[in-house]
């Protein structure tokens, strides 16, 4: 197959006033480039601070640091002293409210206790009444120590231990006169005289005990 030239194809200039037509604008003159030098291309250094300046400036700089810091000290010191107050005053009330808890709870065991004491020594006091004179000896020895022996006493028993005790204080108690009380029960007496009395009730000997375990009396 044979080459053909290529010819672009042929266009006319366009017609004055056409749409395609364009005038040329005219360039300026042209402006050579050139480089500056490092310096006109960098900012200006620094003015160079004296060695006074500088140690002013580090002064201001520390003394300024130090109040802030003082300020933040004192500021951490009274939070501090508030929450310590305020644990005082917790710490205190709990030491109350656990004092108060203790009153109460000495008090309701003291209750119980002297409850149970004094059953206790209901208990006993029933057990020995009847036993006859061994029981009610050591009242009578312990009247005949607290009063006069030479005065004159009454000793009162039930009508059952008359002539035991009759006979135990003419041994030992001659001024004492011996009586029957058919109001007393067993192991049951009563002493009077000038100096003295001694009650020596089953109900009186239970007051006592429950008096004792109460702490409301002295231990003789």
């Amino acid at each position: 197959m044979a080459r053909v030239r290529y010819e672009p194809p042929h266009v006319d200039a366009p017609a004055e006033g056409s749409a395609l037509a364009f005038e040329r604008t005219l360039r300026g003159p042209v402006v050579p480039w050139t480089i500056a030098s490092p310096a006109a291309n960098s900012m200006p250094p620094p003015a160079a601070i004296a060695q006074g300046e500088l140690e002013a400036l580090r002064r201001e700089a520390r003394e300024a640091g130090r109040a802030e810091a003082e300020v933040a000290i004192e500021a951490e010191l009274a939070a501090l002293a508030q929450q310590r107050a305020a644990f005082e005053t917790n710490a205190q009330a709990s030491l109350d409210a656990l004092a108060a808890l203790r009153e109460r709870a000495i008090e309701a065991w003291r209750g119980e206790l002297a409850a149970l004491a004094v059953a206790i020594a209901e208990a006993l006091l029933q057990r020995e009444l009847g036993q006859g004179l061994p029981d009610i000896e050591p009242l009578l020895v312990q009247a005949l120590a607290e009063l006069d022996p030479h005065e004159r006493a009454t000793v009162t028993v039930e009508p059952a231990l008359l002539e035991s005790v009759a006979a135990w204080a003419r041994a030992r108690w001659p001024a004492a006169v011996v009586r029957a009380d058919a109001a007393l029960g067993p192991g049951e007496l009563r002493v009077s005289a000038p100096s003295g009395a001694i009650d020596g009730t089953r109900a009186a000997r239970l007051a006592r005990a429950r008096a004792l375990v109460l702490g409301e009396v002295d231990t003789p």
